[in-house]
């Protein structure tokens, strides 16, 4: 009998270089590195962390790439300036207006669109095993990909949808120019690694941990019109939630007031 493999863990497949520039981005964008004084160097850097100064060099020249950073020959790196950084900012979650509105300064480019049988968790999501449209779809801020989209459309919705009118814009934006209110919607917030495919699409290195967004859109009859599950890169998106306090006055709660990343 063959030896039992060890099994494959995210540390296994993120390349070093990843994980440092994950750790130095986050702290470059939380501030705990001051304006105008130089980073640590990359001799230092390269013992924090355990890894070679080729790994940290790499990781640092991400951050540049991105305008986190400036990074000088004879004086070191340096945090860039607050004002000239744009964190990239989307609304995954929160209000109906939100779901229609997400599309927005965003592009979209079409990888899939298909007709069916669903996966057996996406019939069980729609209460219905009958053939969907399946819409995978990549969207791109300032040319660089955010996010992953595959959408279940049923047969009820799915007629309202061809390639034409797709276009860019959003799916539940079509369904409703069609007729087909969104009214209530149910969904989870969980975490995926990227697989080789999906990796590939968002530019990430296999096995980078995804914001994983999973939402079943009924209409005003209780009737699902459409489900989808959205993979957002971690280092483009934050889940924020406002709460407030609600619930009777014996039984108080903290109850959800809006969701935005």
């Amino acid at each position: 009998m063959p030896p039992r493999s060890a099994p494959v863990t995210v540390d296994a497949v993120v390349p070093l270089y990843h994980r440092v520039y994950t750790a130095l981005r986050q702290q470059l964008l939380e501030g705990r590195h001051v304006a105008g004084e130089a980073l640590p160097g990359e001799p230092q850097l390269a013992r924090h962390y355990g890894v070679a100064r080729v790994t940290i060099r790499r990781a640092l020249q991400q951050l540049e790439a991105e305008g986190l950073v400036v990074r000088h020959a004879s004086r070191g790196t340096y945090p860039a300036d607050a004002a000239t950084i744009a964190e990239p900012r989307a609304n995954i979650s929160g209000l109906l207006e939100n779901l229609i509105t997400v599309g927005r300064g965003t592009a979209a480019r079409l990888l899939s669109f298909e007709t069916i049988v669903p996966p057996p968790e996406v019939a069980a999501r729609l209460g219905s095993g009958e053939p969907v449209l399946r819409i995978e779809r990549l969207r791109l801020a300032a040319k660089t990909p955010v996010s992953h989209y595959t959408h279940y459309v049923p047969q009820m919705t799915a007629g309202a949808i061809d390639r034409a009118t797709l276009g860019a814009h959003p799916v539940l934006s079509v369904l409703q120019d069609a007729g087909f209110i969104a009214a209530s919607a149910e969904q989870a917030l969980t975490a995926r690694t990227a697989d080789a495919a999906i990796a590939t699409a968002l530019r990430v290195p296999v096995g980078t941990a995804l914001v994983c967004l999973k939402r079943l859109v009924r209409d005003d009859q209780g009737r699902p019109i459409e489900y989808h599950e959205s993979l957002y890169r971690p280092d483009r998106y934050e889940y924020c939630l406002t709460l407030v306090r609600g619930g009777s006055p014996a039984a108080p709660a903290w109850v959800p007031l809006a969701a935005s990343s």
